[in-house]
């Protein structure tokens, strides 16, 4: 999977001065790494509006996704990163007349590229099929509408290349609901799923600070994670299916205290040669921490609870680093980056 995602997991570009200013981190030896310069990649403007996303694949190609006017109009751009170098910035949602927002990107290997976003309501979709290839046209992932829009879009690929966008529908049954697509490791376009991953059709899922999260693995199947009646769940999903069980992050307990209200889910995979394991943040209102489940033995790893600085109310973010033999995950709530809530 790539190895570094925005939103959770993200290496974080920031606007400073109206300029998009982007800092990668490369490896400059096995176990260490080195921060290269800032890049400019747009700008300086006053017409940019904001940085949604970075992604970068093991391959060490990517790309940067951000909202920026177009003739006053707010407009998705992508600059693709090759060979350690931005190229220059492009508008991916041309033939839309309104504004995009809400963009996600997710990069496999060789510079395949997938990038959502949300405009009139709808969710659509581009992808790159490698560094050599344009952008497709804006294919409609899921329709929406002004006064019912798709909201809180997710997205991540596999290292394959297969992807999958988690959404909500609103106002849904219960006020949202949680649907995914699919974009198979060929494919240029997603296709959605059947159905609902909610538990209950009447429970208000994936909004607020229980938008939804997704990981893939390298097999090309995906978990997903969302926040449901004050809960975590999380679920299976195959290349053309639900699995027929929940997993209920957030039931078990934590530092000897019980059961609470949870919220901000982030799932990621740990694949080694045989396994691969998914975790979920957790907060409640007397303890917050990180629980981690494996999918083989589907048994919890130990989690350890924090004392964040800050609001607890605000998201939770990843950190991967790699290292020589394994992976490592903190996964922190609050204050970024001052809280740690579990390490493995």
């Amino acid at each position: 999977m790539p190895l570094l995602q925005s939103r959770p997991r993200s290496l974080r570009a920031l606007a400073l001065g109206a300029a998009l200013v982007v800092l990668v981190a490369v490896a400059a030896a096995p176990a260490r790494a080195a921060w290269f310069p800032g890049t400019v990649v747009d700008g300086p403007s006053s017409s940019i509006v904001e940085v949604d996303g970075l992604d970068l694949s093991m391959d060490g190609t990517g790309g940067v996704v951000y909202i920026k006017q177009d003739n006053g109009v707010n407009h998705v751009f992508v600059s693709q990163f090759f060979q350690g170098q931005f190229g220059p910035p492009q508008r991916v949602d041309p033939g839309l007349d309104g504004p995009s927002s809400s963009a996600r990107i997710a990069a496999s290997e060789d510079g395949r590229l997938a990038v959502v976003f949300i405009n009139g309501g709808s969710l659509y979709g581009v992808v790159a099929s490698d560094k050599t290839q344009p952008f497709t046209q804006p294919a409609q992932v899921a329709e929406g509408s002004q006064g019912a829009p798709i909201i809180n879009p997710a997205l991540d690929m596999s290292v394959h290349g297969a992807a999958y966008v988690a959404y909500v529908t609103t106002p849904g049954s219960g006020g949202g609901d949680i649907h995914v697509a699919r974009l198979g490791d060929a494919d240029q376009s997603f296709k959605q799923f059947p159905g609902t991953l909610d538990q209950d059709a009447s429970h208000q899922a994936g909004t607020g600070n229980g938008r939804p999260s997704v990981a893939v693995a390298a097999d090309g199947t995906a978990i997903v994670a969302w926040g449901e009646a004050g809960g975590v769940l999380m679920r299976r999903v195959d290349r053309d299916s639900f699995s027929s069980s929940f997993i209920g992050a957030s039931d078990s307990p934590l530092d000897g205290h019980t059961p609470g209200q949870a919220d901000s889910p982030d799932v990621a995979w740990r694949t080694t040669a045989r396994t691969a394991r998914s975790c979920c943040a957790r907060t409640s209102t007397t303890a917050t921490g990180c629980r981690c489940r494996a999918s083989s033995p589907a048994t919890w790893w130990p989690a350890t609870s924090a004392r964040p600085r800050g609001s607890m109310a605000s998201r939770s973010r990843w950190s991967r680093a790699r290292t020589t033999r394994s992976w490592a995950w903190t996964c922190a709530a609050g204050a970024w980056p001052r809280a740690r809530a579990c390490r493995r």
